[in-house]
């Protein structure tokens, strides 16, 4: 009896001795981002986008977190799979069904005579309970519960990545498109001058002063003036389009005022170190939630090695007569256990075993190569982010010098010292200087933006 019992222990054992300890695959990281430049290494700000103080991104960002569809989607994906974890959980507990069954059968007269029966026709009335539990001795489905569990908070991992995007996707199309609405009127700008000169060189062509190259050189800039404002009026279009499904609306319904210029910011970067980005990307922490519940899958893989065990059971009151239903010679009931072992199964569970254990290892992987990529995405950014900084101030001391130009020919303009030419060739380039300055505001911001975005930050 003492070996039975002996044997029966490290049987129960086995599965737990076999099932995988689960450990987070080791990544070095490096102390530092490498361009990390004069960016400091506290915390990230979390609502990050508030430091361009711009009211209506603010507005544009809330509304957008409501009414989504991608963020709502997933959110419903979050429902889907609490509702698969507690149909996992429920498997754990017994099974109770009410059964019934009403049949009226004829049989030969042949077999009713041989039967001694009264007559051929028989009715048959039956109602009761029947109930099953399946014993978890192997934590077979322990197992399957604890990996949908760890599915379901991938879930919750995945909405906080799209949470992420969706606020950076927002942010960086706003300020695209208030960067192309002040290009737009610089545009403007720009093919009024244009006109200007055309007429201009026109006038001097009809004096004999200038040739005919000069007056089609000044065409030509004119009609490149006009397709630059076309083009940039198709980029804007498309993206306060691309800003309403965002925000979960119709194109048409869109109507926004821009600032007249560029959102920026002056407050000092922070990325925190490396390391952080484990357990503030929410991408990184859905792989590992995966791979966690990968490693789960395979216990219940090798749980199928081992017999079942379940407890069946059933109460019901079965008659030939209706009204003889509930007393108590129509009462039946069984009770016992019930046991299944897949003892020649010709490879199926090891075959079983060992795809999950290559699910894992792939999960494994798959969580390795995405912290690869998140160093990559923050180096990316920050290079981007700090040589459009550098870029920015080069064009903004262009530009102040662009007016200095403009205000300098103007003033020997009314002197009669400069011509009207000189006055408006001036007033191009420092349309054209503050067109660039423009761009170099949006590299910045949308680069800024880049940087938060792949940092995890936003959650």
């Amino acid at each position: 009896m003492k070996r039975m019992m002996s044997f029966f222990l490290i049987l129960i054992g086995l599965p737990s001795c076999w099932a995988p300890k689960y450990t987070v695959p080791r990544y070095p990281l490096p102390k530092q981002f490498e361009y990390q430049r004069d960016a400091g290494m506290g915390e990230p700000l979390v609502e990050w986008w508030k430091q361009f103080d711009d009211k209506q991104l603010n507005k544009l960002i809330d509304h957008a977190l409501l009414k989504n569809y991608e963020l709502r989607i997933v959110l419903e994906k979050i429902e889907e799979s609490r509702e698969l974890y507690k149909g996992k959980r429920a498997d754990l507990f017994p099974e109770i069904n009410v059964v019934s069954d009403v049949s009226r059968s004829r049989i030969s007269k042949v077999l009713a005579q041989t039967s001694f029966l009264d007559q051929n026709r028989l009715s048959f009335f039956s109602l009761g309970f029947d109930a099953s539990w399946e014993l978890d001795v192997w934590g077979k489905l322990r197992h399957a519960k604890q990996a949908q569990f760890f599915l379901y908070q991938a879930q919750i991992e995945n909405m906080r990545d799209v949470y992420i995007m969706l606020l950076a996707d927002v942010a960086r199309n706003y300020i695209i498109a208030s960067a192309l609405y002040l290009q737009i009127r610089l545009a403007r700008d720009r093919i009024k001058a244009d006109a200007e000169l055309l007429c201009l060189q026109r006038v001097l062509f009809d004096a004999g002063l200038v040739s005919q190259i000069a007056v089609a050189q000044q065409e030509q800039s004119l009609a490149d003036s006009q397709d630059l404002y076309k083009r940039l009026q198709t980029d804007r279009a498309q993206t306060e389009n691309q800003l309403a499904v965002l925000l979960g609306d119709n194109p048409e319904t869109v109507s926004m005022r821009y600032p007249l210029k560029v959102p920026l910011t002056d407050i000092r970067l922070e990325t925190g170190i490396p390391s952080d980005l484990l357990k503030r990307r929410p991408d990184i922490r859905q792989l590992e939630r995966e791979l966690a519940s990968a490693n789960e899958s395979i216990g219940q893989a090798v749980a199928e090695w081992f017999p079942s065990f379940s407890l069946i059971g059933g109460l019901a009151s079965e008659t030939s007569k209706g009204s003889d239903w509930f007393t108590g010679q129509s009462l039946t009931w069984t009770f016992g256990p019930s046991i299944n072992w897949p003892l020649i199964n010709f490879g199926r569970v090891k075959a079983n075993i060992k795809s999950k254990e290559s699910i894992k290892r792939q999960a494994a992987l798959r969580y390795s190569k995405a912290i690869i990529y998140a160093l990559k995405d923050v180096e990316d950014f920050l290079v981007q982010y700090f040589n459009a900084l550098d870029q920015a101030r080069y064009l903004k001391r262009r530009y102040k010098q662009s007016k200095l130009q403009e205000s300098l020919i103007a003033a020997q303009y009314e002197s009669g010292l400069s011509s009207k030419n000189d006055v408006l060739i001036a007033q191009k380039n420092r349309i054209d200087s503050h067109s660039s300055y423009a761009q170099a505001q949006q590299a910045v911001s949308v680069s800024l933006i880049g940087v938060y975005k792949a940092l995890g930050g936003g959650w």
